[in-house]
């Protein structure tokens, strides 16, 4: 800022002439900085990084039936066996959504939202739902 007053931008105060006031009647100058996370930002954006995607389709038979329903639910074309359903743009709504359809179409109503976050891949989670479903046979 110079003696003016004037900032680097050419606006009053600071270089991006954003003011934060900070009591009733009186105002200080104070420089603003964007959010350096990626809170907010939405599954397209982060697809394209390099987040680990496996494009080697998935082995086991339970694999593949997971596999797809993560696909329809992520809206997403294919996902390997080493995929993080996170990584690949998942959130807790998605994980509700994938874990409802998993436990309706491969008959597993033990599995939880919390196996998700446990077992985050394609292919943990899917040993996670085989060990489910042999556990009920018995």
């Amino acid at each position: 800022m110079n003696k003016a007053g004037v900032g680097a931008a050419g606006t009053p105060g600071t270089a991006s002439g954003r003011r934060a006031p900070t009591r009733a009647g009186e105002e200080r100058w104070a420089t603003v900085s964007a959010p350096t996370s990626d809170f907010g930002r939405n599954a397209a954006d982060r697809r394209g990084e390099s987040d680990g995607h496996d494009p080697r389709p998935p082995a086991a038979e339970t694999e593949q039936a997971i596999g797809e329903i993560w696909c329809e639910v992520l809206g997403i074309p294919e996902v390997g066996p080493d995929d993080n359903f996170f990584g690949l743009g998942g959130n807790s709504l998605n994980a509700m959504q994938a874990v409802a359809r998993v436990r309706r179409t491969m008959a597993c109503p033990q599995l939880k939202l919390a196996d998700v976050f446990r077992a985050a891949t394609l292919r943990e989670l899917a040993q996670r739902v085989e060990t489910l479903s042999s556990c009920a046979q018995i």
